[in-house]
């Protein structure tokens, strides 16, 4: 009754549990109940066992698999030198990292993938070089294959693999580095068998995210892929939006939420939350446990093998750190580069898509802004994200309150709760909410598509908002108190525009997510309420046409000018903490 009482207490939260409740919890239950049961209403595994037996199916699952590890162990290795490269560098030179590894990051799976269609065609750079190189005497078919999908999947996820290994690099000691050299380590033996180990926690959780964000993918399969590298969501889709086969879809869907519920799980249990936490370790019990005698044997021959390569490498060449730096800045520019050929693109005259352009007009800005569907996309997009941004702000800011400041019975069941929207694959998340809201009567509304943005939102606000007040000085809101301000006047005073920046950057990030958003927007809008990104894919997925590159472009300036704003409100907040800290 106590814990009862206490977590009454604790109102704030409320508004962002209803939230995810209504509109999360029960409608993924719901699903679950239909996959449930057959045509009458009775209970059955027969979905289930459909699912099994067909080879559709499980071909789909299979291939979903596949791609998706194959996708994990790309962005590890290749997000690894820059993850590096951002946590040894300076702090003026880390933000401009930083700044470049999430402009590709939030520019939007569509852009991405309409950049890769560029590069990847029959008139793109990459067919241009090999032609201009004597490699092929014409043109080849570089997309409708697997090498397409990774490619441009790995591209896509590669900044999250960043995000979360630099997590916990950031907080190595390189004391321990060092003191390795003092011994007389080589920077292989060091980097080998100190900093590795440390950083194989984000290593792992960083894995672990990218396989299950990749479990949800249609986007790219769709527009780059062939029938043989159909995906599970892809199936899902069709079955749902073209079927309305609710009980097998429903059935693909929920093994989607169970086999990233699963692998999380597994995860957590076996390495805890540590990895997935990003606070990484001082010590040299995280890493060091992570690795079995075998592990460390390999680690020793890899750092030996890496002495003997450098002993053959000319005085006066790059050793092998900066040789890991080279790399991470190399990665940085495919990771960057990509999503600025779609600029080029948009200002070509051509009827076809074509890089660089051959001519320079603005036709196809013209055609966009003067045409009636792309507008009206657009503006909704615009709306819709700034609905979401307020809800979210204002419920997610609610509910970071109360998690970092007060003890609240099963705070971190809570978290998990709360979190629970960005780890599980968006796509099963948008088919629970679709089949929740039409049975209400309000699929194809606006409100369908603020409340399933707002559920992808809210938990990237209390997670910005979390990180800002874990640094705020609460000894000034004791010093106003103590002075006998009421706890409103305290907030509106000192806490308030203390946290401001950092509430807007919060609510900027959640005006992203809503306007990027493709998932819950292709199945909630029913067609009549078309985002910019759902008029984007319908256009892409029939013909794609230089027009693209114009909406492209929209997109990519408008979520750049937003992720740069957000950026300096944050750097506004950390000057504002810091002045307020103890030393002021």
């Amino acid at each position: 009754m106590t814990h009862l009482r206490r977590f009454l207490h604790h109102y704030p939260l409320w508004p962002a549990l209803i939230i995810l409740a209504v509109f999360f919890g029960y409608p993924v239950l719901e699903l679950l109940s239909v996959s449930l049961t057959n045509l009458k209403g009775a209970f059955t595994f027969e979905n289930y066992e459909k699912v099994l037996a067909s080879a559709v199916y499980m071909k789909a699952l299979k291939t979903t698999l596949v791609i998706s590890g194959l996708v994990s162990v790309f962005s590890v290795v290749l997000a690894y030198p820059i993850a590096y490269l951002m946590a040894t560098t300076s702090v003026s030179s880390r933000q401009i990292l930083m700044l470049l590894v999430l402009l590709p990051f939030w520019s939007g799976f569509l852009v991405k993938t309409f950049a890769a269609l560029i590069i990847f065609g029959f008139q793109g750079p990459v067919n241009q070089l090999l032609v201009s190189l004597g490699l092929v005497e014409r043109p080849i078919e570089m997309i409708n294959n697997m090498t397409a999908v990774v490619v441009s999947m790995t591209h896509s996820l590669m900044p999250l693999a960043v995000l979360t290994m630099f997590a916990v690099m950031e907080n190595i000691d390189r004391r321990l580095v060092q003191a390795g050299a003092t011994l007389g380590g080589s920077a292989a033996q060091t980097f080998w068998r100190i900093y590795f180990p440390l950083s194989l926690n984000g290593v792992l959780a960083a894995a672990v995210l990218v396989f299950i964000s990749s479990l949800g993918f249609f986007i790219t399969p769709a527009i780059l892929g062939s029938p043989n590298e159909t995906m599970i969501a892809q199936v899902i889709m069709r079955l749902v939006l073209e079927m309305s086969n609710w009980s097998v879809g429903g059935a693909l869907a929920v093994i989607l939420f169970l086999s990233a519920l699963a692998i999380f799980l597994v995860f957590q249990l076996v390495f805890g939350s540590v990895a997935m936490g990003g606070e990484g370790t001082r010590g040299d019990k995280a890493g060091d446990s992570l690795l079995s005698r075998a592990g460390r044997s390999l680690l020793a021959g890899a750092a030996n093998l890496t002495d003997a390569v450098a002993k053959l490498i000319p005085r006066g060449l790059p050793g092998s750190r900066m040789t890991l730096r080279f790399i991470g800045l190399a990665g940085i520019v495919f990771l960057a580069a990509p999503a600025l050929i779609v600029i080029p693109v948009s200002f070509n005259d051509s009827q076809f898509l074509q890089f660089p352009p051959t001519s320079f007009s603005t036709r196809w800005y013209a055609e966009f802004f003067g045409s009636e569907i792309w507008m009206t996309a657009t503006v909704r997009s615009l709306l819709v994200a700034l609905a979401t941004a307020l809800i979210a702000v204002v419920v997610g800011t609610a509910a970071a309150f109360v998690l970092v400041r007060e003890q609240v019975p099963g705070k971190g069941l809570l978290i998990g709760f709360i979190m629970a929207p960005l780890i599980l694959p968006r796509m099963a998340v948008a088919v629970a909410l679709f089949f929740f809201l039409a049975r209400l009567g309000l699929a194809s509304t606006p409100f369908a598509l603020v409340i399933g943005h707002s559920i992808l939102a809210i938990p990237y606000v209390v997670v910005a908002v979390s990180a800002v007040l874990k640094r705020y000085d609460r000894r000034l809101d004791q010093a106003a108190s103590s002075l006998g301000a009421s706890p409103a006047r305290v907030y509106r005073h000192i806490t308030l525009p203390l946290i401001r920046p950092g509430l807007f950057a919060a609510g900027l990030f959640a005006f992203i997510t809503s306007f990027d958003d493709l998932n819950i927007a292709l199945f909630v809008s029913g067609g009549l309420q078309n985002t910019l990104p759902n008029q984007m894919w319908s256009s892409m997925y029939l013909a794609a046409s230089p027009i693209l590159g114009a909406a492209s472009t929209v997109i990519l300036v408008t979520l750049s000018a937003v992720l740069i704003t957000a950026e300096l409100l944050r750097r506004a907040s950390e000057r504002k903490l810091n002045l307020s800290g103890p030393e002021s």
